[in-house]
């Protein structure tokens, strides 16, 4: 008996130690929520995590990596987990495991001023429209009758293809949209899509059921004493 019980802590023992370090990949090139300052990953997603890891008592390494290469490298067993504004649906879930949502999920469309031939996104048939690969705004775009996708890894060629007037209009989230439109005085939104009963989840590998529970606790947690919130106010987001 005493074998069997010693045996058992040792389990324990080592698989708490293999969860205590945790890689957590990231695409920090989408500012509010991750992006490089002074060469370091930071924003809204990074923060949020950072305070995640401390709540469920975990070492954790950021990965940084391309937007369409985080689910492939979670479930190869590359990362552990990732976090990078990304929406929880039904086709991403078939793949892997997601947490409950810590931020809402809606997107605005951003066009130039100066564009008056477009009013609403029920003017963009014809038009090129870009977003993100392997984004949810991709799939929204390719979605929407007679518009030109023009799906980008690189947030910021389609933003400079907008400004230089080669690309009619984009889609990103609401808190990156409204980020560009500060930073560019020649942007203006016209439009959003709300993704209703879904938002920005945590990413799992499939069956890590363990995981997800002790994140999905401690989102709740960081949800009722206002941790969450007040990350997003430092961003200027709205939560």
């Amino acid at each position: 008996m005493k074998k069997i019980f010693l045996v058992f802590l040792f389990s324990v023992f080592s698989f708490l130690s293999a969860k205590d370090e945790l890689k957590v990949g990231i695409s920090p090139d989408y500012p509010p929520f991750e992006y490089m300052e002074n060469g370091k990953i930071t924003g809204f997603d990074y923060d949020v995590m950072v305070a995640l890891a401390s709540e469920i008592g975990a070492k954790i390494e950021f990965v940084p990596m391309n937007f369409d290469g985080l689910l492939s490298s979670l479930s190869v067993g590359k990362v552990d987990m990732v976090i990078s504004g990304m929406t929880k649906t039904k086709e991403r879930a078939k793949k892997v495991d997601f947490t409950i949502p810590y931020y809402k999920s809606v997107s605005y469309f951003v066009k130039l001023k100066s564009n008056d031939s477009i009013k609403t996104k029920e003017d963009l048939s014809g038009k090129k429209v870009a977003a993100q690969i392997g984004s949810i705004q991709a799939d929204s775009v390719s979605k929407i009758k007679g518009v030109k996708p023009m799906i980008s890894q690189d947030v910021m060629v389609f933003v400079m293809g907008t400004l230089n007037g080669k690309v009619d209009a984009f889609l990103l989230d609401e808190a990156v949209a409204k980020d560009y439109v500060k930073k560019y005085e020649d942007f203006e939104i016209f439009d959003k899509i709300v993704y209703e009963n879904t938002g920005k989840a945590i990413a799992v590998k499939k069956g890590n059921d363990e995981l997800v529970k002790k994140l999905d606790e401690a989102i709740k947690k960081l949800e009722q004493n206002d941790t969450i919130k007040n990350i997003a106010q430092k961003y200027n987001m709205e939560y």
